[in-house]
């Protein structure tokens, strides 16, 4: 009797812990459970230093009334028979998208000796925050033209307002027609690559290697961190 009772209590115990541990994964799903949308992506080859790569950039809008942190893009590849592969994730160039805001991706696939894929999936994570962004940096002074080889040239003057160094700043430009169709993402590293409070610094960004002239861009800051 008394060993039945010990059986009884371990599968008690037992169940109770698959019901935390079930719990915790459902939380975990709960918090990750937002309103991520891919509203728009391209895809193209480019060669870096002799190996080939399938890029794929694209923009993640947060359409839920909370802002969203450590958003996670993943894109499954396919070939022509539906077969998986290969699977990359990346994060976002903004740690915190704010509530009805953007922020540009991209995923570098290095091909070496293999086809580029037939097609992709594209599918947006991240998790509900309370945080808010430092936006503390500041673009000024942009101007752009079409330069001689055609490519769609957007420069300026980034200013940090803060009051900590901001580390490894790029800055993304998002090419569209006058339609509010996507035609490219570029990016530069800002010259110098950290600001001091107060400082400044410079990028210059080309629409390589896409030769457009496009009727609207919009730019986005991406800081590594703050410190």
């Amino acid at each position: 009797m008394e060993r039945k009772t010990k059986i009884k209590s371990i599968l008690v115990i037992l169940l109770s812990l698959s019901a935390i541990i079930n719990c915790e994964t459902q939380c975990d799903l709960a918090r990750e459970k937002t309103y991520l949308k891919i509203k728009a992506h391209i895809s193209f080859l480019e060669s870096i230093e002799n190996v080939s790569f399938y890029v794929v950039k694209g923009i993640v809008q947060n359409n839920g009334t909370k802002n969203v942190i450590f958003t996670n893009v993943t894109a499954t590849f396919y070939d022509k028979d539906g077969e998986t592969i290969a699977v990359s994730s990346t994060r976002t160039a903004l740690n915190i998208i704010k509530s009805g805001a953007e922020s540009p991706f991209e995923i570098y696939l290095a091909l070496h000796s293999s086809p580029a894929p037939w097609r992709y999936d594209l599918v947006a994570v991240g998790l509900e925050t309370d945080r808010e962004p430092y936006d503390f940096v500041e673009i000024r002074n942009v101007k752009s033209w079409i330069d001689r080889e055609g490519f769609h040239r957007v420069n300026g003057e980034l200013y940090n307002m803060g009051p900590m160094i901001a580390r490894s700043v790029k800055v993304i430009c998002i090419y569209y027609d006058s339609e509010g169709k996507l035609l490219a993402i570029s990016d530069d590293i800002a010259n110098p690559v950290s600001i001091i409070p107060g400082g400044r610094s410079h990028f210059d960004i080309s629409s390589y290697p896409f030769r457009i002239e496009a009727e609207k861009y919009d730019l986005f800051v991406s800081v590594r961190r703050f410190e």
